[in-house]
């Protein structure tokens, strides 16, 4: 079916999304859409529509990445001067267009094959270069969404990137490019070098008077500086801060169990033998065969089958893909012989050797699994509500430090610290994977400023202040000495 799209796909999606965006601008306003209430949804085909409350998330979260990029808020004027409601609300009608035609042709699909596609994604790769569920985690916590909203997301766009691969099949390199191609991507060269080892060489360990000293240390005075030295206020909304602060019961744990218990119940699986036949009236011989007293495996070599070719192994219910022979399988006893079954790809007769009854998961031994789960679904929107209580305060005149005491979440005040966050006894200062970035912003701010948020990896935000600044100052000779005649036998070694 997708190889077909491209004959008709195209003047299609372009007529359904023009159509869409005159439909769109003419009877809302891009204006409008922020302060009209009377109509939640922007814009609709078929089924598939554009809510005003995913406009809003879709372009709120366009903003926190401008302003994570630039280091500061768009006003709405700002944001209207630089297109970014147009380019929000193409963006969402492109690929409502595009969900709407996959919906058409009845494209689908499977949940096994979404998961797998995010199992795959190199997003999602830990140091190890496995998928790292922790990872995946943040991405969501970053969006503002829960699990199921991310299933969805992932699921309509690997149909939307089914649907442009499509098109883009017929479309012809021109074999300039191609060839330009190929050679940029598959040239191989053999390249033969060697390495001078100075160690080998032998310098004369003579030492220089201090004139020839003075005169490096001129030369290079840029390699003889202090560090600009910082004190620094840094307040920050973690992860680790939000989940502290949700507290869930026990009483709401076993309840989410017991609505969930089939996540926790291992199904009933069995051990099927089948041996397929090419015709009922085959099947139903084979049947009597077995009464009278042949053996299974004896009517199976019979009709060419082998012992490994008709072990099914140990299966549940739902990995049968045929619905007909999964019935009649679940429905034998241990060692129970089939009659002739006709199911919808072949006729078999079927033998069960094996039954594992269906299992529950005890409470007790998910109960830590439930309670991270609730409270990674929860996260996201403890965060936001975090995030505007701390806006409120700021605007309320309140410091850093009364704000991380108010709130119970993170705040550092460190002294004499440089870019790198570290101390005058290098020491670093605070431990976290964003420590450059929160370094880059108290090192770029003028004094007594707070500067905007910065967007941290794990979803969170942090905000710094620099209270004092000491600049960088030159080392006297006298106090780099060493160093100096270190440059100066480096340089002669070069020579």
């Amino acid at each position: 079916m997708l190889k077909s799209i491209h004959k008709t796909a195209t003047a299609l999606f372009t007529k359904a999304l023009v159509g869409l965006l005159i439909l769109s601008f003419a009877a809302l306003g891009i204006a409008e859409i922020f302060t009209s209430t009377d109509n939640p949804t922007i814009a609709s085909m078929g089924d598939q529509r554009i809510s005003t409350h995913d406009f809003k998330r879709r372009y709120q979260e366009q903003l926190d990445l401008i302003a994570a990029q630039y280091g500061q808020h768009l006003t709405p004027q700002q944001a209207r001067a630089i297109g970014v409601e147009n380019s929000v609300l193409l963006a969402m009608l492109n690929e409502l267009a595009s969900n709407a035609y996959a919906q058409d042709l009845k494209l689908h699909i499977t949940d096994n094959a979404v998961v797998e596609n995010i199992r795959r994604d190199t997003l999602f790769a830990g140091v190890d270069g496995q998928f790292s569920p922790q990872l995946l985690i943040q991405a969501r916590n970053r969006l503002g969404i829960s699990e199921l909203e991310f299933i969805t997301m992932r699921r309509a766009n690997i149909i939307r990137d089914h649907i442009i691969n499509s098109l883009l099949e017929a479309t012809t390199v021109p074999p300039t490019l191609y060839n330009a191609y190929q050679i940029f991507n598959h040239e191989q060269r053999k390249a033969r070098y060697f390495v001078v080892d100075t160690k080998h060489f032998n310098v004369p360990p003579s030492m220089p008077d201090e004139k020839v000293l003075r005169d490096t240390y001129s030369a290079n005075k840029s390699l003889f500086m202090t560090d600009e030295l910082r004190d620094v206020e840094i307040l920050m909304l973690t992860l680790s801060d939000v989940k502290r602060k949700l507290k869930i019961s026990k009483n709401q744990l076993r309840k989410r169990y017991y609505r969930d218990i089939k996540n926790y119940t291992i199904p009933e699986t069995r051990r099927v033998l089948q041996i397929p036949f090419r015709s009922v009236r085959a099947a139903r011989k084979a049947s009597n065969d077995i009464i009278n007293g042949k053996h299974f495996d004896i009517v199976a070599k019979e009709n060419e089958a082998n012992e490994e070719d008709i072990d099914l192994g140990k299966i549940s219910k739902d990995k049968l893909i045929d619905p007909i022979i999964a019935e009649a399988a679940f429905t034998l006893k241990k060692g129970e012989i089939s009659k002739a079954i006709e199911g919808r790809f072949t006729v078999a007769l079927l033998k069960v050797t094996d039954i594992s009854p269906s299992k529950v998961i005890q409470f007790k031994d998910v109960q830590k699994q439930i309670r991270d789960n609730m409270i990674n679904n929860m996260a996201p929107y403890e965060m936001r509500k975090l995030l505007d209580s701390i806006d409120d305060n700021r605007l309320a005149g309140k410091s850093f430090k009364e704000i991380a005491k108010l709130l119970g979440i993170t705040f550092h005040e460190v002294k004499s610290i440089n870019r790198s966050g570290y101390d005058t006894n290098d020491k670093l200062v605070i431990s976290s994977p964003d420590l450059n970035k929160i370094m880059l912003s108290a090192f770029e701010s003028a004094i007594n400023i707070e500067n905007d948020f910065i967007k941290l990896s794990d979803g969170g935000y942090a905000w710094t202040k620099t209270s004092s600044i000491i600049k960088e100052m030159q080392k006297p000779f006298e106090q780099v000495q060493d160093e100096v005649k270190k440059i100066w036998h480096e340089k002669q070694e070069r020579k």
